[in-house]
């Protein structure tokens, strides 16, 4: 039995401890499918510097709930879906996020985001924890995927229901690919997959490069 069934079974028993197991299981399968990588390394297309800001923000923002998975190549799919023509005029008019996606473009290199995978959204397997900047600068430049340090929050919840109290199905809770594709902008280099605009979801969003 497919482990969607299974977890819709244990949701239907009210066995939340079973869900929980499955949804688990579902999330960690889903980071693992991220390739782990290492400073200099490429991910994304981007060379991965040694540094990843800011780390004491999962401390602060999960304490114990946090569960280190290491620096991967992230689908940016995860994050929701792809963002407006409106959204990305926006950000074409913001100095910081143009001067820090020319120079990602100039170096070629990026310091890990921090990413947390929770499945709490409607429209999003992820947020972002810290790197807000650089994820509008990759919108702009059209990255399919980029290096982030990942953390599973294990207050996830079990059981996720939409606004209509119908339970996500983990199919849509954990995928890589949130929305649709957006192409088409004059800025992208090439938008053969999804982007998105700042996360709604902005427990403990960091405004910083």
């Amino acid at each position: 039995m497919p482990d969607n069934d299974l977890y819709l079974l244990a949701v239907s028993q009210d066995d939340h401890e079973a869900a929980y197991d499955i949804m688990e299981k579902a999330a960690m399968a889903l980071i693992e499918s991220w390739p782990r990588k290492k400073a200099g390394d490429v991910a994304g297309g981007f060379i991965v510097r040694d540094e990843t800001p800011n780390c004491s923000s999962i401390g602060a923002s999960l304490g114990d709930a946090a569960r280190s998975c290491g620096v991967r190549d992230v689908p940016i799919g995860i994050l929701g879906p792809a963002p407006s023509p409106s959204d990305l005029a926006r950000m074409r008019l913001d100095r910081r996020i143009v001067g820090l996606a020319d120079s990602i473009q100039a170096t070629n290199e990026l310091n890990p985001l921090i990413i947390v995978v929770d499945g709490y959204s409607n429209d999003a397997t992820g947020y972002v924890l810290e790197g807000a900047h650089r994820i509008n600068a990759l919108d702009l430049l059209g990255a399919q995927s980029f290096p982030a340090l990942v953390v599973f929050d294990e207050d996830a919840p079990a059981i996720h229901r939409n606004a209509a109290g119908e339970v996500v199905p983990l199919s849509t809770r954990f995928t890589n690919s949130v929305g649709d594709v957006h192409v088409g902008t004059d800025d992208a280099l090439s938008l053969a997959g999804p982007a998105h605009p700042v996360p709604g979801n902005t427990k403990g969003l960091k405004n910083e490069l």
